[in-house]
């Protein structure tokens, strides 16, 4: 069983680079993995709340009693496109990783595919605007529906205010979506129930992206997580302005410059989980490289499997069966969840100590835990989380 979420893969004999583990301690990104098992809403960000306005999410629930084990996404009217801003739930990520989730869309009755054009839902990848004028700069893959009436993927990438999109058939509503940032691309792959493997849909490369690998940004942070919006005819009546703050219903429609256009959001998003993966490609992928070459280090090998206990990840699992640590401490080798070799791990580090054996804050709460909750290190945090976790194994 796979549980770190560093992903190293011998590239070398494929593009010319070495692929090496991380050895800085913190780079393991296994703490932003979310399996949905509860309600762990404080742990994201949203992004009309950070940036000031109205929840553009009527519904936004994890692990709610009609949809155990998802986070639950329904919007109002609202899109994605130029200088509009939609819902988005994200974490903050720097460096070069992969996001993967598995998600579910249907019209809100929950019968097919929404009725409204333009309502999707998927993975996006955003530098955080310089204000509410800032220029738009985002990369995401979404499926849903586009227009025509058939579920579809749409690909957009929108810089400096700028949007190409690109719609394609899925032949689907639900899928598994990959986004990958490694060193100068961003890379979209996807991955249907009927598809034998993993899919590149589309490459960016710094010369159509700059915005994203400008690292005297945040160093290079991204805000990363799950969009979705609905009702493109009638959410693209509104200003921007208006359209980004606002929770919009029949009662803005004075603010509309068409008011006869009927509001008609329609699509409600079930998402299985998020996992994230450390993506170390020293120089990148070549130029040129073939779908073949990002699969050896993306799709199903940048997808980490962890050890689930009452819905959360155990974050006991820190070692191999033979007590080596996880990467990016250690080389990833035969690991079938918790057991002795995590055991004899971390009291191997914990007086040292050892990065490995911090798997909480000092409040108790494994990591993340509490958004800006304090954590000083290796504590007796540390240890009493181990030991309320340790015997509970991968219980499912």
């Amino acid at each position: 069983m796979k549980s770190s979420s560093t992903v190293t893969r011998g590239m070398a004999a494929v593009v010319g680079v070495a692929v090496m583990i991380a050895a800085a301690a913190g780079d393991n990104l296994a703490y932003l993995n979310d399996e949905f098992g509860a309600d762990t809403r404080a742990n994201w960000l949203q992004r009309s709340a950070t940036e000031g306005g109205e929840s553009q999410l009527e519904r936004w629930e994890v692990n709610p009693v009609d949809a155990p084990g998802q986070m639950v996404m329904m919007p109002y009217t609202s899109t994605w496109y130029q200088p509009f801003r939609g819902p988005l739930v994200y974490r903050n990520v720097t460096g070069d990783f992969a996001i993967t989730t598995r998600v579910t869309v249907t019209n809100r009755a929950g019968t097919g595919t929404p009725s409204a054009d333009y309502s999707l839902a998927g993975i996006m990848l955003r530098v955080a605007p310089s204000g509410a004028a800032g220029p738009e700069n985002y990369v995401f893959l979404a499926i849903g529906h586009g227009v025509g009436g058939s579920p579809q993927f749409e690909v957009k990438s929108t810089m400096n205010g700028t949007s190409n999109l690109s719609l394609s058939a899925s032949g689907t509503l639900t899928a598994q979506l990959q986004v990958a940032r490694v060193g100068d691309q961003i890379i979209t792959l996807y991955r249907r129930p009927f598809d034998a493997g993993w899919i590149v849909h589309r490459v960016y490369d710094a010369d159509a992206l700059n915005p994203f690998f400008d690292h005297t940004l945040g160093a290079g942070e991204l805000q990363v997580g799950l969009m979705t919006y609905s009702d493109w005819p009638k959410a693209s009546t509104f200003t921007p302005a208006y359209h980004n703050a606002s929770a919009l219903t029949i009662a803005d429609n004075g603010q509309s410059n068409n008011p006869a256009q009927g509001f008609n959001p329609d699509l409600i998003a079930r998402f299985d989980y998020v996992r994230f993966a450390r993506l170390l490609v020293p120089g990148g992928f070549a130029n040129g490289a073939t779908n073949a070459e990002y699969l050896a280090v993306l799709g199903e090998n940048a997808v980490p499997v962890p050890c689930v206990v009452n819905g959360i990840a155990n974050p006991c699992d820190i070692a191999n069966d033979d007590g080596t640590p996880l990467p990016p401490w250690g080389v990833r080798g035969v690991n079938n969840g918790v057991t002795e070799g995590d055991y004899n791990a971390f009291f191997s580090g914990f007086f040292t100590p050892e990065p490995w054996c911090d798997i909480a804050n000092d409040q108790g709460q494994p990591l993340p835990g509490a958004l800006g909750a304090p954590n000083n290190g290796v504590t007796e945090a540390d240890y009493n989380v181990f030991f309320a976790y340790y015997f509970e194994g991968c219980g499912g």
